[in-house]
């Protein structure tokens, strides 16, 4: 990806580094044209929150919807998505922009212990995720992103804080909406806890469910695939890969054309 992904972020003005790449694939995310205005404030935004991907994520939305991705709005959400993990936040990649921060997560998903309790649990969880969308429906700042982009679709964005498992997560929900379809498409979850990430993408495809889900501990994403295979099609991958899917998807598309 990078020999064209520079190229990409060439033509546009861009230094080919990470907060660069989060920009241009936040903007694909939102079927925004690929401007060099919009690319480089939304690349400005990144570098000021320390590579975080949902600050490339927010500011396209902003784009989308008409704000100003540098107004006080966009920066009070990204700063209580920010703030809702305690633990110190970087989420700058290696050198390479491939991420080499691999490591075992002692608070990431380890795999199904008790059925019975699993299933409590995540009909709480979804009580909860719940309460927190009618939370992010009456917050200002959040229902100003919700308007649909100009192809008639948008995100939905929800922050949640929720216990699974006996762990504190927290991050934010992203549902995939278009004006006119009977229902949502896609849902992306950005989670964190204990300083770390991982991204959970729910699409329902021609093939039916698909569940991608992003982390660096490989014996995470094994434990993951394993449990959650008889919910749909399981594909897992690095942080980066989840980031970075709609730059990759749209280079390959236009290398294979």
């Amino acid at each position: 990806m990078h020999a064209k992904g520079t190229e990409l972020a060439s033509s546009l003005g861009l230094p080919a580094d990470r907060s660069a790449f989060l920009a241009l694939a936040a903007m694909l995310g939102e079927l925004l044209a690929l401007t060099p205005q919009s690319a480089m404030s939304i690349r400005r935004l990144v570098k000021l929150n320390n590579d975080d991907p949902v600050a490339a994520r927010l500011a396209a939305r902003a784009i989308a919807v008409g704000l100003d991705p540098d107004s006080d709005l966009v920066g009070r959400v990204i700063e209580s998505i920010a703030d809702s993990d305690n633990e110190p936040q970087d989420f700058e990649g290696g050198s390479n922009g491939l991420g080499d921060h691999k490591q075992e997560s002692d608070s990431g998903f380890q795999g199904f212990v008790d059925p019975y309790l699993e299933v409590q649990a995540i009909h709480t969880l979804s009580e909860v995720l719940e309460n927190c969308a009618m939370d992010a429906a009456l917050n200002g700042d959040f229902a100003s992103l919700t308007s649909p982009g100009p192809n008639g679709g948008g995100w939905v964005c929800i922050p949640f804080k929720v216990p699974y498992n006996g762990v504190d997560f927290a991050g934010i929900m992203r549902v995939w909406y278009d004006t006119g379809a009977v229902r949502a498409g896609r849902l992306v979850a950005d989670i964190r806890s204990g300083g770390q990430r991982r991204l959970l993408d729910v699409r329902e495809e021609a093939i039916g469910r698909v569940l991608r889900y992003h982390a660096d501990d490989i014996k995470e994403r094994i434990a993951f695939s394993e449990a959650f295979s008889g919910f749909g099609k399981v594909i897992t991958g690095d942080l980066e890969s989840g980031d970075l899917e709609e730059l990759q998807q749209s280079l390959k598309v236009e290398r294979d054309a």
